[in-house]
């Protein structure tokens, strides 16, 4: 359990039973450290360290939630659906960056640059990078009336969040997705390509 702590780089983990649908509890770092320096730490059992999981339906208001998280002082829920199955975790940094943007700490790894030009004139950009930035920086302009941002705007040509390695074409412009998740592009590589006319 330690190892698994260490390499995700979290200070809680979840511990279901049979699958994920079926979480029975939370264990938190400091009391494994205090169970592994202690006398009888090598034979304590996880269930004998790990702690309540706290639930919350996905259907909750995010300011509820976080007055949830400060009177019953968690700073991590588990997000059911309405048929009681898992459909997510949610820390207390996850809702206050909702509602005061995102926050970093000494472990997040540092950020890349919104717009990097690389050796043959692609550019790598962050999908947060802003459009009319992007055009200052670059002479690319992509203009939208729905959304400000590149990842915005490249999701707006397939209507959906593309997969990673996707590449998608919009008149000269090739993008190829870099990262992204379900929810937003992370990063994407510009190229500018020959149109059909040409």
């Amino acid at each position: 359990m330690a190892r698994v702590i260490i390499e995700s780089g979290h200070s809680r983990i979840p511990i279901y039973r049979e699958n994920r649908d079926h979480i029975v509890g939370v264990i938190h770092a400091k009391d494994l450290l205090k169970h592994l320096l202690g006398d009888n730490g090598a034979q304590a059992e996880i269930k004998d360290i790990m702690r309540a999981p706290f639930f919350v339906p996905d259907t909750k208001n995010i300011k509820q939630i976080l007055v949830d998280f400060q009177n019953n002082k968690n700073h991590m829920a588990i997000v059911l659906d309405e048929y009681g199955g898992t459909s997510g975790l949610l820390t207390f940094e996850d809702v206050l960056e909702e509602i005061v943007g995102e926050i970093e700490d000494e472990y997040d790894p540092p950020k890349q640059e919104e717009i990097e030009v690389l050796e043959d004139n692609s550019i790598l950009a962050s999908g947060r990078t802003n459009l009319e930035e992007l055009k200052e920086r670059t002479g690319i302009e992509l203009s939208s009336e729905q959304v400000e941002t590149l990842g915005g705007y490249v999701c707006g040509l397939v209507g959906r969040v593309p997969e990673e390695e996707e590449e998608l074409r919009d008149g000269c412009y090739l993008f190829s997705i870099k990262e992204a998740d379900a929810k937003q592009i992370k990063s994407l590589l510009i190229r500018t390509v020959p149109t059909e006319e040409e």
